[in-house]
């Protein structure tokens, strides 16, 4: 996990399981990032879609 992580310098965070879904699985990193991993072979395009247009708006996505 430290050497995927490492890709966004993230090394050294807490990590911890959020869910396990049908097509993915998601961490917590630390108190600040959720780590998604898609288990399937089709790209979220839609869903990156969204998180591409909420960045350039200068906008934060949280989930509580």
């Amino acid at each position: 996990m430290d050497s995927l992580l490492s890709r966004w310098g993230l090394q050294g965070y807490d990590v911890r399981p959020l869910t396990e879904g049908t097509n993915n699985t998601g961490y917590y990193v630390g108190d600040e990032f959720v780590l998604r991993i898609h288990r399937n072979a089709i790209t979220p395009t839609y869903e990156h879609a969204v998180l591409r247009a909420r960045s350039s708006a200068g906008t934060s996505t949280r989930f509580r």
